[in-house]
């Protein structure tokens, strides 16, 4: 029966050590995604984006042409918003005032979309991690 030779203490400590830390970031990932996302989205509202057109109130169509359905969107510049409400009470987005200003509105489920698969992926390492943590703890002649 062979034994293997024993690793430097002073490798496994720091191994130990860079995994841990790893570990603690990919958790504090984890969690700190949720705050994140909350603050993306505190101000979500249900909105309709419009693209207006100066000919649409001449036929009674109101201010322009609709694009998609109504969604929610969190839009951090109050002006990106046309007067009035739509139909059903959702507020109007003006789609030329965005495209002329870059503001891209991010909806909301996306946004909650991207926090859970971050916060899965770094749970999922922080895991992982925890898990070679443990096994670089039980290498011969490491310390515990």
């Amino acid at each position: 029966m062979t034994s293997k030779p024993a690793q430097p203490r002073a490798v496994t400590f720091g191994l130990r050590r860079a995994v841990a830390t790893l570990a603690l970031l990919s958790g504090l990932v984890a969690l700190t995604s949720w705050g994140v996302a909350a603050w993306l989205v505190r101000d979500a509202t249900v909105a309709q984006r419009i693209l207006p057109d100066p000919n649409a109130a001449l036929f009674g169509d109101g201010l322009g042409a609709p694009i998609g359905s109504p969604l929610e969107y969190a839009v951090s510049d109050p002006a990106a918003f046309l007067p009035g409400r739509g139909a059903a009470g959702e507020r109007l987005l003006n789609e030329a005032y965005l495209r002329e200003h870059g503001i891209y509105p991010l909806q909301v489920k996306t946004v909650w979309f991207v926090q859970r698969t971050v916060a899965v992926g770094a749970g999922v390492a922080a895991l992982l991690l925890g898990v070679v943590w443990l096994r670089v703890r039980t290498i011969p002649g490491g310390s515990r």
